[in-house]
């Protein structure tokens, strides 16, 4: 199985994102043991953070149901990219032509789309894009079967 949260927060960066993207979530990370998430932010770059390390507003679990071999090679290209810095020429790519899939830098949709290619659980995107935001992924996975989102007390199962 893999975990993902999508989040949002009450900031500026977040509002702008979520406008751009047309998606409520303005963030996504990797849920990963211990209740920690995993994932690319502008302050620090690639790292494990504490559960509640931002002031989310909103937050979507979506569950990937995966072979055990998928949720290790997720893990271990999330884990390898710990400590590389946050990507802020993403933003460029709203704008202009550019590799999402360079990997010295990472965005945090960009980070977990990556992730999930490198593990075989989601098929490689096959049309050429110069980003990939939090909205973007969401409507890829919601594509997907064997998807199940949990928004509070609600749960979709999507198949």
């Amino acid at each position: 199985m893999i975990s993902l949260q999508f989040s949002t927060e009450r900031r500026l960066g977040s509002m702008l994102i979520r406008a751009y993207s047309h998606s409520p979530y303005s963030h996504v990370d990797a849920m990963s043991k211990g209740h920690y998430l995993l994932g690319a932010r502008m302050w620090g770059g690639v790292q494990e953070r504490s559960y509640n390390y931002a002031n989310f507003t909103k937050r979507l679990h979506v569950y990937i149901s995966a072979s055990s071999s998928e949720a290790h090679k997720f893990n271990e290209f999330l884990y390898e990219q710990i400590g590389k810095p946050y990507d802020w020429l993403a933003y460029s790519g709203f704008l202009i032509n550019r590799d999402w899939r360079k990997d010295n830098a990472w965005h945090c949709s960009e980070l977990i789309s990556a992730a999930l290619e490198y593990s075989g659980a989601v098929p490689p995107l096959i049309l050429p894009t110069n980003r990939v935001d939090p909205g973007d992924l969401l409507l890829v996975l919601s594509a997907m079967p064997y998807v199940s989102m949990k928004d509070g007390s609600l749960e979709k199962r999507i198949f």
